[in-house]
């Protein structure tokens, strides 16, 4: 997903910094770097590590804290590798200029959730891997399984497997 990125960005004439540690060497037109120098010199960082015990509260306060006040923050991976906290903090206090977040703590958002009262926050539904194909197979297995439990079959895909209560 980072070297798609990188590649549609590049196309763009922006300048791409990638942190990776598990990356030796960077494609072409990407420099790696340390993630305090990505962090200080981005205008757009944007997050794709999956969430671990390692990235997990990795954008504590003083990471957040060397962005520049005109930088954004995009959040396309676990919500949990910036502290929530924290995050929170630096865009009340407009210490970065915003935030785009994905992917949230609960799904929906909690109604409660002190981002839900920003303005320099935008929210997106966490379907980017929603593709034609993808709604197209969901939709099929949907349907198949209303037909299932309607002809007394069990459902396929069944959250709760304890919901079916009938003889098998």
């Amino acid at each position: 997903i980072g070297r798609r990125l990188a590649e549609i960005v590049t196309g763009l004439k922006m300048n791409v910094l990638a942190h990776d540690p598990f990356i030796p060497e960077a494609p072409l037109d990407i420099r790696l770097t340390d993630l305090d120098t990505l962090l200080a010199t981005s205008d757009f960082v944007v997050t794709l590590a999956p969430t671990t015990s390692d990235t997990a509260g990795m954008l504590d306060a003083r990471r957040l804290g060397l962005m520049k006040r005109s930088a954004y923050l995009i959040t396309a991976s676990g919500i949990t590798i910036a502290s929530q906290d924290a995050l929170v903090d630096v865009l009340r206090g407009n210490h970065i200029a915003g935030a785009a977040i994905d992917v949230f703590e609960t799904h929906p958002i909690a109604p409660d959730s002190p981002f839900l009262a920003l303005d320099n926050v935008v929210f997106t539904p966490h379907i980017g891997g929603a593709t034609e194909e993808t709604i197209a197979r969901h939709s099929r297995m949907m349907a198949n399984d209303i037909q299932r439990f309607l002809s007394g079959q069990k459902p396929l895909h069944l959250v709760n497997q304890n919901a079916w209560q009938h003889d098998d």
